[in-house]
């Protein structure tokens, strides 16, 4: 194997991320926005109710949903967190948390739900959360591990 193999790597997926063109997308009932990568994910329409919007690749093989929720059972964001960030095995699907940070009224969890990576982000304002959630194959991570950082510092809320 090469030994610049992956320093050429991690240069194309520079290349790539610098040329993408990223739009905002809020949402005035929940008074949240994110930047998103608009030619990687395409808005697939706002939910019935307003409160988000899901986004997804051509191949729909990589989906990403924006949503708020009233707090209604009133937890903070450590219940929330701490709900969240557990490992989950079912009949049907996995879930291994593999990162996790809790900090002020937001909280991060990323890790392997089945075969795909998943990055979540939480904020607490106003007695509502507010959440981007992103899944994508592993074998796609050199596309969609470059736009995590600049999603997850563009979410305002």
């Amino acid at each position: 194997m090469n030994p610049y193999l992956p320093l050429l790597l991690l240069f194309m997926s520079q290349i790539l991320f610098a040329a993408e063109t990223f739009q905002t997308y809020s949402n005035p009932r929940f008074n949240y926005s994110i930047e998103y990568p608009s030619r990687l994910l395409i808005p697939r329409g706002d939910s019935p109710p307003g409160d988000g919007q899901l986004f997804a690749s051509e191949d729909l093989q990589a989906q990403m949903i924006i949503y708020g929720t009233l707090n209604v059972l009133e937890q903070t964001i450590k219940d929330l967190f701490k709900q969240e960030a557990r490992d989950a095995v079912t009949p049907k699907i996995t879930k291994r948390v593999t990162y996790k940070r809790q900090k002020d009224n937001w909280f991060v969890i990323s890790g392997y739900i089945g075969p795909k990576i998943f990055y979540q982000k939480t904020i607490l304002s106003n007695d509502m959360f507010k959440t981007f959630y992103i899944e994508y194959p592993e074998n796609q991570r050199h596309r969609y591990d470059p736009i995590l950082s600049r999603l997850g510092n563009s979410f305002k809320g």
